[in-house]
């Protein structure tokens, strides 16, 4: 099923099967309520909700397809924030570097997550585990990029200079452990 904007209509693939369901008064009142991207009539609603069902099913063992589906999950959170940010002429990098990740880590997450009976499970969550870190670390060195000069690009200027303190102090421990047991090692 997909929306068809000139028509304003969703295109259903095959035939048809009508479908009777009840639903609790506060179920109803979602569905009512609930604006969703094209959709207007209950049924509308109800078919976008299977499709979303449908989609992450099968993004669960694809990694495109979890991708587009996490974006359209998030798109209408990340829509209000452009337009609080367009109506207060504010910008925020951080939220821009976090949006753009949290899609991009949950779809690799959910693709790449074994099944509990896989042969290779383990080797499989070793690579996802080394894949998470990756993006992890990856967004870590983004927010120590927009420390640099004191004065991030965010809302609040000094939202990540304020707290690099305990950070770096970890760092340094690290550090010193590090060096510590290279010498034991020698």
């Amino acid at each position: 099923m997909t929306y068809d904007y000139k028509k304003g209509d969703f295109n259903m693939p095959g035939k048809s099967v009508p479908v009777s369901l009840r639903l609790s008064e506060a179920d109803a009142e979602f569905i009512a309520t609930t604006s969703m991207l094209g959709a207007v009539t209950p049924s509308d609603k109800i078919r976008v909700l299977i499709k979303e069902a449908r989609q992450r099913h099968a993004g669960a063992s694809n990694y495109l397809e979890s991708l587009k589906f996490y974006h359209g999950l998030l798109a209408p959170t990340l829509q209000r924030e452009h337009v609080v940010e367009e109506a207060q002429a504010a910008h925020s990098e951080l939220l821009i570097q976090f949006s753009n990740l949290l899609p991009e880590i949950l779809a690799y997450v959910t693709a790449n997550m074994p099944e509990s009976g896989a042969k290779d499970a383990m080797e499989r969550m070793t690579a996802l585990e080394k894949g998470v870190a990756d993006r992890l670390f990856g967004l870590f060195q983004q927010m120590l990029r927009l420390a640099v000069t004191g004065r991030s690009p965010c809302y609040d200027e000094a939202v990540i200079v304020d707290r690099l303190e305990p950070v770096l102090e970890l760092c340094d421990l690290i550090n010193a452990s590090t060096k510590r047991g290279k010498e034991k090692s020698k």
